[in-house]
């Protein structure tokens, strides 16, 4: 696996080929300086000869296709778009955390407001004239998704991410 995985087959596969060849060669060996051959020797020389034929047409062509593969999947990795990616992801994650912080400050704040302050804010928004009143419950009913009159936590959470 990881960066090394391709060059590290590839090196399996040289290693084994070549260790094909010696064998080989050992067998080409034997058959030329071997001068009484029985039928025994002829039986095992058959057989030994035989595994590197069936390396050779059925192993071989499969680890080179998965090399292939491999490698060029590894190949067509764009580490900058990767890394582009990554670090989208991240930035989107920190901001709905950071969105979050911002709900939890702001549902704290609501929730130290006593009576007394709630009477402050309905008498000071009283006192604005009327075509700033008119605009702030224009901002209010646009919030106010379900025509409740009230803006529910789920309302808040679509404001604050709209920011």
């Amino acid at each position: 696996g990881g960066p090394a995985g391709p060059r590290l087959c590839l090196s399996f596969l040289q290693l084994t080929m070549f260790l094909q060849a010696v064998y080989v060669a050992s067998l080409i060996t034997i058959f030329l300086t071997t001068h009484h051959w029985g039928v025994l020797h002829w039986v095992c020389w058959v057989a030994s000869f035989s595994t590197p034929v069936v390396n050779m047409t059925q192993l071989l062509p499969k680890i080179v296709a998965k090399l292939s593969i491999v490698t060029s999947i590894e190949f067509l990795k764009d580490k900058h778009l990767i890394a582009s990616v990554t670090s989208h992801v991240k930035n989107e994650r920190l901001k709905q955390a950071v969105g979050l912080l911002n709900i939890v400050k702001l549902k704290g704040r609501i929730e130290r407001l006593d009576q007394k302050d709630r009477l402050d804010a309905v008498q000071a928004f009283e006192k604005l004239d009327e075509e700033k009143k008119q605009e702030i419950e224009s901002h209010f009913y646009l919030f106010d998704e379900d025509s409740s009159n009230s803006i529910d936590r789920g309302e808040l959470v679509q404001v604050l991410a709209s920011m």
